[in-house]
């Protein structure tokens, strides 16, 4: 096997005389089965054959095909004869001092560009539509009103940024300070409000249902109004006992007919 290593020929007929030399016995010869060697080498039966032909046809390798037998292979690595080598193609060698292929097709790097004559006609080609003048610019950012102090002006525009509010257009503007003019607020109080809270924008209902004084707010919902007038009904019913947690029992005696008819708010 120590002869075949040197050999010079295409990888896969190598592969296929090195397993077949691994195998063989003192004189060279051995009878692996097909599957055997595509089992050593990795390769498909066509490829063993192919490489096995291509041995025989140059002389590395001699078959011996039996008649319901296994084939027989002697290695002759000192029989190989490789293929010879097709000679390349001649290049035409240029004739002295003219040009390359490469010098033809670029300029060489030291060489620069003519400037154009005085004179000389434009070249320069203009666009064939011009600009369209429809385009709608973006709106400016609005500017801190003067009676907002400009910390209190940064902190909301923040806090919207954070919300994604988007800018701050001077419609929304006008409607935050008529929403707290309603409230009894002024704008850089508002906007004060919206900074504590969280609020992209102001609503008086908003402030009147967040604030402790709701009930006394002309903003309270129908619900506060409702309580109220229960309260008021309980008192009156139970005479002014009603929340309170008596200090000791007291009976009250009295006909029927001197209880005062109470009429509910709700009939």
């Amino acid at each position: 096997m120590a002869q075949c290593w040197p050999l010079q020929m295409p990888p896969t007929p190598k592969s296929v005389l090195i397993s077949l030399a691994d195998n063989a016995n003192d004189h060279g010869e051995c009878f692996p089965s097909v599957t055997t060697i595509c089992a050593r080498t990795c390769l498909s039966e066509r490829a063993v054959q192919e490489a096995v032909a291509w041995l025989e046809r140059h002389g590395a390798l001699r078959r011996n095909m039996r008649t319901g037998r296994s084939t027989t292979y002697a290695v002759c690595p000192a029989a190989y004869d490789p293929p010879q080598q097709a000679h390349p193609r001649a290049t035409r060698t240029p004739a002295a001092g003219a040009p390359s292929p490469r010098s033809r097709r670029t300029p060489p790097p030291h060489v620069a560009h003519p400037t154009p004559a005085a004179g000389a006609p434009i070249t320069v080609k203009e666009p064939s539509k011009e600009p369209s003048r429809n385009k709608k610019s973006a709106p400016e950012a609005l500017q801190c009103p003067d009676e907002v102090p400009e910390q209190v002006w940064a902190d909301w525009q923040r806090v919207r940024a954070a919300k994604r509010g988007g800018a701050v257009t001077a419609t929304a503007l006008a409607g935050i300070e008529r929403e707290a003019e309603r409230a009894g607020l002024t704008l850089a109080q508002a906007l004060v409000v919206c900074c504590e809270r969280s609020w992209v924008g102001f609503r008086a209902d908003w402030y009147a249902a967040a604030t402790p004084q709701a009930r006394a707010s002309p903003y309270r919902s129908a619900a506060d109004a409702r309580d109220e007038r229960d309260g008021a009904f309980m008192h009156a019913l139970t005479g002014g006992l009603a929340g309170r947690i008596p200090t000791q029992p007291r009976t009250i005696d009295a006909e029927r007919n001197d209880v005062p008819r109470l009429v509910s708010p709700r009939d």
